[in-house]
């Protein structure tokens, strides 16, 4: 075996992972469109400053009561990118008042929830950018090994 071969064996399935997981949340994106809502309550809220690799997020936690039972969570949304202080704190602000908020839950699995339903069409765009990036990078790196 020659050492394009050995890079591909090891590069490849991590680059499928990648495609599966991404694919995963488009999946999961188009399928939280037809959940229903509950109002919930903010728990906490704030702007996280990250490292190089994801700037700043935000970071929101809720509860939420489906059938006389509570369930808490943290996800706002699918797809969700990291971004600029700026972003995060406009999407911090959003949830900040007194009010109970709406949180969009599985009813198959009620503790899968979401504050937003729709993201930015940009995060929708960058992921299916990042897919075709990523599975044309696999195919560079199959076709070298043969």
């Amino acid at each position: 075996m020659n050492e394009a071969t050995i890079i591909t064996l090891i590069v490849v399935p991590f680059l499928v992972l990648i495609i599966i997981l991404m694919l995963r949340e488009l999946y999961n994106l188009a399928k939280c469109q037809k959940w229903p809502s509950v109002e919930g309550e903010l728990l906490d809220s704030g702007v996280i400053d990250g490292d190089s690799d994801r700037p700043f997020y935000a970071s929101i936690k809720y509860e939420y009561e489906i059938n006389s039972k509570k369930y808490k969570s943290k996800r706002i949304a699918f797809l969700k990118w990291w971004g600029t202080e700026k972003y995060a704190r406009k999407i911090i602000e959003k949830y900040r008042s007194n009010k109970p908020i709406k949180i969009y839950y599985n009813p198959s699995n009620p503790k899968q929830s979401v504050l937003e339903r729709m993201p930015a069409i940009f995060d929708i765009v960058l992921t299916i950018l990042c897919i075709f990036i990523v599975s044309y990078g696999a195919y560079l790196g199959v076709m070298e090994s043969l």
